[in-house]
Order: C-alpha cells, then structure tokens, then sequence
C-alpha cells in the first residue's frame, strides 16, 4: 500500500523554531522593526532572522524584547 504524500508529510516533525525573529509593525511608510526576539519566544512572530542578523537589527537599534531579551542570549549585554 502506497502513503500518500499529505499523509507522509503529517508524520514527519514539524521543523525546529528559528534562532531569532524580527517582530514589525505597519506604518504609513512600510513596515517598521519593533523588536528583535528569541526565536521560540512566546512574544514573537514574525521574520526569521540568522543569529549575524539579529545582531545588527540590536546594533542598529531595534529594541530587544523585553520578555526574551535577545541581547543576552547573544552575548550583547554589559
């Protein structure tokens, strides 16, 4: 018997969170960044970052969240 494609798909594991994300908001302007976060931050949603780019989005300003604190985790802080 043959496995359908969907079904084979419901079996595998959902793939991991990524390491961090950018949370942004709609402006008038586009999109404006709002927080960087922990990529399984339960406050997050929002674009997959690399952990070089995160680093830059906090370097250049973005708030970190407050909840996850990023910076931490990212050896940023002191």
């Amino acid at each position: 018997m043959e496995v359908e494609p969907a079904a084979e798909a419901a079996r595998r594991p959902p793939p991991p969170p990524p390491g961090w994300k950018l949370e942004s908001i709609r402006t008038g302007a586009g999109p404006k960044a709002l927080h960087v976060h922990v990529g399984d931050c339960a406050m997050s949603g929002g674009k997959p970052l690399s952990r070089e780019e995160a680093r830059r989005m906090l370097a250049e300003g973005v708030e970190p969240c407050p909840c996850c604190s990023p910076e931490n985790a990212l050896g940023m802080t002191g």
